[in-house]
């Protein structure tokens, strides 16, 4: 049995400066409150001792921006998350979602048919995550 990264990343505010947001990467954790909404966290741990509670905790504020590392690589050797956005070797765009039971990519750029057929070649071998590259994601403010 192969062993399977459970990763996640959200955005976590640093500061009082709502502005002030990174990206912070670690286990999903979620704590009940009476009367309120769930408490959402970031655990981050170390890859020696492979345990949640050993690193910092980070509180989420901005649930929206939770992605689950989709267990592949992009060209680069990037991992992919959800709402990353994707490019093709033909420039067509799209970002990364989880529905239906799996990841799949929502055309953005490019016409549907030719989205999706850029992923498939003349015998019907369909598309690897790691011919695409990352070049953004969903919630990234572009400058």
């Amino acid at each position: 049995m192969t062993h399977r990264e459970i990763l996640f990343r959200a955005k976590y505010q640093q500061s009082d400066d709502v502005n002030d947001l990174k990206w912070v990467y670690g286990y999903l954790c979620m704590a009940p409150i009476p009367h309120k909404a769930p408490m959402i966290s970031i655990q981050t741990g170390t890859e020696t001792d492979n345990t949640p509670w050993n690193g910092a905790r980070h509180v989420i504020h901005h649930p929206e921006t939770i992605c689950q590392f989709i267990g592949c690589n992009d060209i680069k050797g990037n991992k992919i998350f959800e709402g990353d956005i994707l490019r093709d070797e033909n420039g067509n765009t799209g970002f990364v979602v989880f529905k239906d039971g799996s990841f799949e990519i929502e055309q953005i750029t490019g016409i549907q048919s030719d989205w999706y057929n850029s992923f498939y070649d003349p015998d019907g071998r369909s598309f690897s995550w790691d011919e695409l590259e990352i070049i953004g994601n969903i919630y990234d403010k572009k400058d």
